[in-house]
């Protein structure tokens, strides 16, 4: 069994040069953030991604945005 591994969004997997821009991210992957991730995934890790645009009170659309990011890039 592997670690579980927690990798938080903007500033380590999302480049996040523009800042804050709505719930939609829009700036591209960190170099090597995603072999990073492969690599763990490969190893038996469980990753889960933190990240603040999610509020656990509220519907708003964070976790759709960060979700539809990584599929858009292609992360596992």
């Amino acid at each position: 069994m592997g670690l579980r591994v927690g990798i938080d969004f903007d500033g380590v997997i999302h480049c996040y040069p523009s800042g804050w821009n709505g719930l939609s991210p829009s700036d591209p992957p960190i170099p090597g953030a995603k072999e990073f991730i492969e690599w763990l995934i490969g190893r038996g890790d469980e990753v889960v991604i933190i990240t603040a645009r999610v509020r656990p009170d509220a519907n708003d659309g964070g976790a759709a945005g960060v979700r539809d990011w990584l599929i858009r890039h292609e992360f596992p």
